[in-house]
């Protein structure tokens, strides 16, 4: 850790917001070229094509946030004249992929139970989160999109969360950064449904690239990925399949829970000895952009909630 600076961490915090801006711009614009790129073969293919038909493909398919994902992070890395890490700290056994595997998918089912109360909420205001679910869970329907959800996104999100935000904020503590690179991971989303979760994921994700190395939550990411869009098509084919699937989370669940239990004083003396230096955090949650940034993405979260 280095010596606490209050100067060079109000620029370090100032360009961590800035990177996370300029990554969501470059994310925006180079999706919606793409886009508009596919939209034109479309029409020039097929005149008589409709609007709607139009929509849904550029929607299903993986081509534009392929091209989004892997041009922004680029840009990202080539901006902060930094390279990513994959300097393996220990390494991960069998027994350790298959533990984690495991918090993964209990973390999504324990996280799912926050939500209850929360829609609940907004369903006496006149929303559901059936939108948000959507988008957060449904299968993917062509092979492009397939090569997003399982490759690019969890290889793009780990170099940029992991690879680059918190590597950048490591100096002020392991906690510290962690927490800060799941929490823009999290609200990276924008969806109502995914906020806790992927805040959950990133946590545990930060903790593996930090005490094992980023190849590990790549490869991790890589995993739980691939294991939904599994169990999302054998749904769509065996009924039975959405029985296990969730016999399996309540058992991994409860796994989680045990080891949480069991491994409460060293989770405890981890966070307590890699904490930051006093101010760091007041300093970095109080930086005008950091609080813009914030502000907007749980904004955009909110809006992710659809009329009833």
């Amino acid at each position: 850790m280095v010596e606490f600076d209050k100067t060079i961490a109000r620029k370090s915090f100032n360009k961590l917001a800035l990177i996370f801006i300029l990554y969501n711009i470059i994310f925006g614009v180079v999706y919606n070229i793409v886009s508009m790129g596919l939209a034109a073969y479309l029409v020039g293919t097929n005149p008589s094509i409709e609007l709607p038909e139009i929509e849904s493909f550029i929607y299903n398919t993986g081509f534009a946030l392929i091209g989004a994902a892997s041009v922004s992070v680029i840009v990202a890395f080539l901006c902060s004249r930094e390279k990513p890490s994959f300097e393996r700290n220990r390494k991960l056994d069998i027994k350790s992929i298959i533990m984690f595997f495991v918090i993964i998918q209990g973390l999504q089912l324990l996280c799912s139970f926050i939500l209850v109360p929360l829609e609940g909420l907004f369903s006496q205001a006149g929303y559901n989160f059936d939108q948000a679910i959507s988008l957060a869970s449904d299968p993917s329907i062509y092979f492009s999109s397939l090569v997003y959800s399982v490759i690019i996104a969890p290889l793009m999100e780990e170099l940029f969360f992991r690879g680059l935000i918190m590597k950048k904020m490591q100096p002020y503590g392991k906690t510290f950064a962690i927490v800060v690179a799941a929490l823009l991971f999290a609200l990276m989303h924008q969806n109502i449904v995914q906020l806790p979760v992927t805040f959950a994921m990133g946590l545990l994700f930060g903790y593996i690239t930090v005490e094992y190395s980023l190849g590990a939550a790549i490869g991790l990411h890589l995993l739980n990925n691939a294991f939904v869009e599994i169990t999302g098509h054998l749904g769509k084919i065996f009924e039975y399949t959405v029985i296990f699937d969730s016999l399996f989370m309540y058992a991994c669940a409860a796994v989680s829970i045990v080891l949480f239990v069991l491994n409460f004083k060293k989770i405890k003396a981890y966070i307590r000895n890699e904490k930051s230096e006093e101010g760091t955090v007041k300093l970095f949650f109080t930086r005008p952009l950091v609080i813009i940034v914030i502000i907007y993405y749980l904004i955009m979260t909110l809006l992710s909630v659809s009329a009833i």
